[in-house]
């Protein structure tokens, strides 16, 4: 039995080495403008983070400020019974005692 050649009418074709040509310089084009978009999309996603970390730190400094300022002014109000205020403020948050305590040294230095 013998073999038939089959040739593709397009291989002859001078313009399908053309074409292919054409398609693998877009291809690489394309990777390229793929590669800069994601890197341009990760630089904006880094410096999204950093502005909203900058935000999440002013927000906390500015509640911890808001926080002394009510603590203390809690204390200021009831001074001669600060000792009993810090106790009862220990019990409820520590947190907020250990801040309460500082803020009573300034007023007294004789709490315990």
């Amino acid at each position: 039995m013998t073999e038939i050649e089959v040739t593709p009418e397009h291989a002859a074709d001078p313009k399908t080495r053309i074409v292919g040509i054409l398609v693998g310089v877009i291809g690489i084009f394309l990777s390229v403008v793929t590669i800069a978009s994601h890197r341009a999309h990760t630089q904006a996603v880094i410096e999204r983070t950093g502005a909203n970390d900058a935000w999440a730190f002013y927000q906390a400094k500015k509640i911890r400020a808001n926080v002394s300022d009510a603590a203390l002014s809690v204390l200021e109000t009831l001074a001669p019974d600060a000792a009993k205020t810090l106790l009862a403020i220990d019990a409820a948050d520590p947190l907020l005692a250990a801040i309460a305590r500082r803020l009573a040294l300034r007023l007294s230095p004789k709490l315990p």
